[in-house]
């Protein structure tokens, strides 16, 4: 059953402005796959969207499609993404991945990007493979924090891997074999993939620049920070003392750069993407 981490009012628009967005190279790499490369001005007629999130990766796919479906399990999310989509060719719904409302071989892609590990993924497979075409695409995507620097030219990269996993690791609900797959390129997930025809590409990088006093709303814009926060307030309520309010993400990456809390220094991280596809016959 698809899991909804985005019920505070507020952290959708966190997410939004915190989180990286794809690039047109990842889109075109995944829009090509199925069909071969595109003629100039050469649109697909429809995409499903499962776990859309706040429309990032929706807003990078949207423009080779004459149609576009973008769904979430967080109604919060979708509100969001509806807000400041500027297609008029995409509509947002509130709908389970497992439980897609569209018609049989009606799809050229079904994208899901940073959430196939919340899902029953035999369940989302089995709709997967409904409702595209024959020829259809699927594709996973996903990323990790890899690495931060200071943004000058120059500085060095630190390598923030066990910090990252440490981060996802602590607000997780339970320990499942696939929930933290996402720092792990989703080795497993591609696995589970039921299609003979299918690759990965973790060729792709993103790179965001942000403040450093910006850090601890990065940090709140994950979903495992929501969670992390309830057994924060569960720990407090029950009387325990010395429990810290922060996962550690936004104070372990200062130190990494060497600023402390409150100066205002630009950074850049650095996010290693993967991007599983197959192909439906």
């Amino acid at each position: 059953m698809s899991k909804n981490s985005y019920s505070s009012p507020g952290r959708s628009e966190l997410y939004l402005k915190y989180h990286p967005k794809y690039s047109d190279d990842v889109a075109r790499y995944v829009i090509n796959y199925p069909k071969g490369e595109l003629k100039e001005n050469e649109k697909l007629d429809l995409m499903i969207e499962v776990g859309c999130g706040t429309g990032q990766a929706t807003n990078v796919f949207a423009p080779f499609f004459k149609q576009v479906l973008a769904t979430d399990v967080s109604p919060e999310q979708v509100r969001v993404a509806a807000k400041v989509t500027g297609f008029n060719h995409v509509t947002y719904s509130v709908t389970s991945a497992e439980d897609l409302p569209f018609e049989d071989s009606s799809e050229d892609l079904v994208l899901i990007c940073l959430s196939a590990h919340l899902y029953d993924l035999p369940k989302f497979f089995a709709e997967a493979q409904r409702v595209l075409k024959p020829g259809g695409c699927i594709a996973v995507i996903g990323y990790a924090m890899k690495g931060v620097s200071r943004a000058e030219p120059g500085q060095p990269v630190h390598d923030v891997s066990q910090l990252y996993t440490d981060f996802i690791v602590a607000g997780s609900k339970e320990p499942t074999s696939l929930l933290h797959d996402d720092l792990y390129k989703y080795k497993k997930i591609f696995n589970l993939m039921p299609w003979s025809d299918k690759t990965r590409n973790d060729n792709f990088k993103i790179e965001l620049e942000m403040e450093s006093r910006e850090l601890e709303d990065l940090e709140k814009s994950y979903g495992v920070y929501e969670i992390y926060e309830r057994r924060y307030m569960e720990k407090i309520k029950n009387g325990e003392n010395n429990v810290s309010k922060s996962i550690g993400l936004a104070e372990g990456l200062r130190k990494l750069v060497g600023v402390k809390y409150g100066d205002d220094i630009k950074l850049k991280l650095i996010y290693e993407v993967f991007v599983l596809t197959a192909r439906v016959h």
